[in-house]
């Protein structure tokens, strides 16, 4: 088996988890969470990309390592399902990380043009938001407006934190928080651990 130890348990009714990334620079680090989380709890993992995140990260990597296709930001006219809703129906959580100011913003105000939008509205599971808003963006009056919004709709938002910024390696606000924080939220919110 695996020697990497984990963070704490799980919960057992999560077993299938959608991520969803978006274009901030923290969804680089979405092929060592899904190794992380595959590893300590053995879940099914399947990803949704923004446009923007698709030019970040490596679908193949993405595929090899869920062992699922990767869902882009438009919708497949060539599937046979609907495929906003078998996504949402699929999943036991929807993971929204990292979040974009953007993303936030769009999802906040019903703006749902792309399937990374539209499939935490038709979803009946818990989604989460980790949101990545660095600068000035994470204190901006409509960004914050935005994310209490999304909480009063249901949806779980997490607190950013300080982090290196990646154009000036100086700390600054509104970072994306680690897998660990993830982890710890979920074993805190979503029922009874294995």
């Amino acid at each position: 088996m695996n020697n990497i130890p984990s963070p704490g348990p799980w919960p057992e009714a999560i077993r299938r988890v959608l991520l969803i990334g978006t274009g901030a620079i923290g969804i680089s680090l979405a092929p060592g969470w899904i190794t992380l989380l595959k590893a300590w709890y053995d879940i099914d993992i399947r990803v949704l990309l923004t446009h923007s995140a698709e030019t970040m990260v490596s679908r193949q990597v993405l595929g090899s390592l869920t062992k699922n296709p990767i869902a882009g930001s438009e919708w497949r006219a060539e599937t046979s399902s609907v495929e906003h809703k078998e996504l949402g129906e699929w999943a036991d959580l929807i993971i929204v990380a990292p979040a974009t100011a953007n993303y936030i913003t769009k999802l906040a105000q019903g703006n749902l043009d792309s399937l990374a939008l539209y499939v935490p509205v038709v979803s009946k599971v818990p989604v989460l938001i980790a949101p990545s808003l660095p600068g000035q963006a994470n204190s901006y009056p409509p960004v914050k407006n935005a994310l209490r919004d999304l909480q009063s709709y249901g949806m779980h938002v997490l607190c950013t934190t300080t982090g290196l910024a990646a154009h000036s390696l100086e700390p600054s606000e509104g970072g994306l928080v680690n897998i660990v924080e993830i982890v710890d939220y979920v074993r805190r919110q979503f029922g009874s651990v294995a």
